[in-house]
Order: structure tokens, then C-alpha cells, then sequence
């Protein structure tokens, strides 16, 4: 027989003795719980995505190696979910990277405003696209080509900047 039966509900923010505050941590003046994703999470999981797209795995493949299923390898990716530790260390031997690899774009002091001035914002290669066009152009053997179709995709994204006259890395 149980006798929370007769105890009142507890309230929202409820505090004292036996409550448990860990669940309404304050970070930045907002409410969150103790394992909410941050900016972090979010960046690991873009650089699991890229990684393991540059490799051509699928997602199908990581989950299966990882022993989990597709949507929480694609909550990993979309950074939703945050990676543990163990998890992250298998994740960087499957996809043969160091463990750093998945935290660059915030190395050098970069934490407090993104990419670093003059360099691309990372975030830009968590798009499937993105990669996919940098993958192929990167087998671009000819550099007239390599060149035309910087030309083209700069004048389709209206910047005014030309190709230099040096070949693109790869070529």
C-alpha cells in the first residue's frame, strides 16, 4: 500500500530538502535541463555527419556498427542528442579520425564567436548538399573546369569575388 496517495502534488519549481534543483539549471538566464544540447553538441554531431559522408558510410552503416538505430545516429548527427564519451571514442575509430577532430572548428578560441574572421562558418558542411558538391568537385581533374564552375556557382550565389588564376587545391 503506498501513501503517496495522500501527498499533494508538487509544484514546478518546488525546492528543499529531497528535491532535486540539477533539472532547473540556469545557463545564460534560461531554464534548461542538466543534458540539454548546446552549440557543442551540435558541432560534434555536424563533424560525425561529415566525416562519415566524406567516407561514404551510410547512416544505416554507423548505427549498425555503433549497435543503434538509424533516427538516434541521425539525433547524434542533428546534434539533439549529445554523444557520451565512450560513444565518441568509438565514433572516431570507426570514421578514423582523432576524438579532436570532432571539436575543431572550436579550437584556437573560436568558442566565443563561431568561425574565426576571414574563415567559413563551420557550420556550413553539416548541409548533405554542401558536401556532396565539395566531394565532387574535388574529383575535378581539370582545372578550366575547376574554375568555370567556381565562376558559375559565385555568380549564381551573387558574389562578385573571381576565381584566382591559381588551380584549386586537388587539381
Amino acid at each position: 500500500m503506498s501513501t503517496c496517495r495522500n501527498l499533494p502534488p508538487l509544484g514546478p519549481l518546488q525546492t528543499g530538502a529531497g528535491s532535486d534543483d540539477r533539472t532547473h539549471a540556469h545557463a545564460g538566464g534560461r531554464e534548461m535541463g542538466p543534458k540539454e544540447p548546446n552549440e557543442i553538441d551540435r558541432l560534434v554531431g555536424s563533424r560525425v555527419r561529415q566525416r562519415r559522408m566524406q567516407l561514404g558510410m551510410s547512416q544505416e552503416q554507423l548505427a549498425e556498427h555503433l549497435g543503434l538505430t538509424v533516427p538516434q545516429v541521425q539525433k547524434y548527427e542533428k546534434g539533439v542528442n549529445r554523444i557520451g564519451a565512450s560513444r565518441l571514442h568509438k565514433i572516431a575509430g570507426l570514421l578514423g579520425v582523432p576524438i579532436s577532430f570532432f571539436f575543431e572548428a572550436h579550437a584556437g578560441g573560436a568558442e566565443a564567436g563561431g568561425a574565426k574572421p576571414g574563415q567559413p562558418d563551420p557550420s556550413v558542411f553539416a548541409d548533405r548538399e554542401t558536401i556532396a558538391l565539395a566531394l565532387a568537385f574535388s574529383r575535378i581533374t581539370r582545372p578550366q573546369l575547376r574554375r568555370a564552375l567556381l565562376e558559375l556557382a559565385r555568380a549564381v550565389a551573387h558574389l562578385d569575388e573571381p576565381a584566382s588564376d591559381k588551380p584549386v587545391s586537388g587539381a
